[in-house]
């Protein structure tokens, strides 16, 4: 399979230096032993993001461990961009992963995968980049009744070291989208 030059082969950026600085939020445990998970009681909100600055999350993997499959459905996480007051994403968890209606289906596409763990564990990877220019902010509330118990969520994220103009984020608000 030839591409012809560099600038046809999808791995052309591969070697050019970025001005930027890989990073991972976790739900780490602070003690230093292996409580590697948050909980998030009924009708409370978890900030799992507060990124200053410019850059991109490249990777958001989730997992629940032995939560009840409705939590799918009360768990509804919301993403801000730059500062805005109304989130740009607001679903229930299972939705905005591709498990609708608390029914979990094992798939794997370039953008989104579930795959089976344990028991009645998944591991929900959105590969989506979401880019911001000024920060960006991702919460998780629980909307039901019950703790959601035991869960995790790195996010990878790409700071930019100086304020880097996102050209399509620019776009997209100078168009009102």
């Amino acid at each position: 399979m030839g591409f012809g030059t560099i600038e046809d082969s999808p791995f052309r950026n591969l070697f050019v230096l970025k001005n930027a600085q890989s990073r991972r939020v976790s739900s780490w445990d602070r003690t230093g032993g292996n409580r590697d998970w948050i909980s998030i009681g009924p009708r409370e909100t978890a900030t799992l993001l507060d990124a200053p600055g410019s850059g991109c999350v490249t990777h958001f993997y989730w997992t629940m461990i032995g939560n009840d499959p409705h939590d799918l459905r009360r768990a509804v996480i919301r993403m801000f961009w730059d500062g805005q007051d109304t989130p740009s994403v607001e679903a229930p968890l299972g939705d905005f992963f591709g498990a609708p209606n608390c029914i979990v289906p094992v798939f794997a596409s370039p953008l989104m995968t579930i795959n089976k763990g344990m028991g009645v564990s998944f591991g929900f990877n959105c590969y989506f980049p979401m880019p911001f220019n000024r920060g960006a902010r991702i919460t998780l509330e629980n909307e039901g009744g019950t703790p959601i118990a035991r869960t995790s969520r790195p996010l990878f994220l790409r700071h930019y070291k100086s304020r880097t103009r996102l050209l399509a984020v620019r776009e997209g608000q100078e168009r009102g989208a």
